[in-house]
C-alpha cells in the first residue's frame, strides 16, 4: 500500500434490534469526515497541478451543479465519464392509483411523492468504481465503536425519542473495556484512574 493513500477510517456499530435476525451483531459504517465544499473541492483539483486555477475550477464546478440540476429535473441522465451517471428516479405515492382513471385524476404531481437522484457508478474497464472495485481502491482500516443513546423527553403523558446521542470509543480501547469490565483505567492495574 502506498504511504500517501488516505485511509478511509471504518466505524462498528452493534444491532440494538431485538426484533432483528441479526441482534447484537455488528456491522460496518463509514466513519463521518468533513463535506468537502465546491470550494475545498476547486482547491484540492488544483493541487494535483492542473492547468486551470482554482477560481475558474469553482465557477466550473458551479455551473457543473446547476446544470445538472435543470436537466435531471428534465428527466435527463447526466454521465460524468470516469465517475458514472446520475439519473433521476420517481417515489410514487404509498398505494399508488387503484385504476386508471384515478390515476388520471390524480396527475402526474398526485402519483409522484418525490423524485431520487440515483448514482449509478460507471463500471468500465480502468475507471470501474463500482462498489467491489472501489473498496479495492481503498485503504480501510477500524476506527471507532458506535454507540447511540435516546433522549427522551415526556410531553403530555407520551414519552418521545427527541435526540440520539451519539459515542464514538476507539475500537482497541472498546475491546479492552468489554474483556476487563470494571478496569476503569486502561493501564492495565486495578487501580481506577484519578
Amino acid at each position: 500500500m502506498p504511504s500517501n493513500q488516505i485511509v478511509m477510517a471504518i466505524n462498528i456499530r452493534q444491532n440494538k434490534n431485538a426484533l432483528s435476525k441479526t441482534f447484537g451483531h455488528y456491522f460496518a459504517e463509514a466513519a463521518n469526515r468533513q463535506t468537502l465544499s465546491t470550494y475545498g473541492l476547486a482547491k484540492h483539483i488544483s493541487g494535483h497541478a492542473s492547468l486551470v486555477d482554482e477560481n475558474t475550477l469553482r465557477l466550473v464546478l458551479g455551473q457543473l451543479a446547476q446544470c445538472m440540476i435543470e436537466l435531471l429535473s428534465q428527466g435527463v441522465p447526466v454521465k460524468l465519464d470516469g465517475l458514472g451517471t446520475f439519473r433521476p428516479t420517481v417515489q410514487n405515492v404509498p398505494g399508488g392509483a387503484a385504476t386508471l382513471e384515478d390515476a388520471q385524476a390524480m396527475g402526474a404531481a398526485g402519483l409522484v411523492e418525490g423524485i431520487h437522484i440515483r448514482f449509478y457508478p460507471e463500471g468500465e474497464d480502468l475507471r470501474d468504481i463500482t462498489f467491489k472495485e472501489l473498496k479495492k481502491k481503498c485503504a480501510l482500516r477500524l476506527d471507532s465503536v458506535v454507540e447511540s443513546t435516546a433522549v427522551k423527553e415526556t410531553v403530555d403523558g407520551v414519552e418521545k425519542v427527541v435526540r440520539r446521542n451519539r459515542t464514538f470509543t476507539p475500537v482497541q480501547d472498546f475491546a479492552y473495556a468489554q474483556a476487563n469490565p470494571g478496569d476503569g483505567s486502561g493501564s492495565g492495574d486495578d487501580e481506577p484512574r484519578p
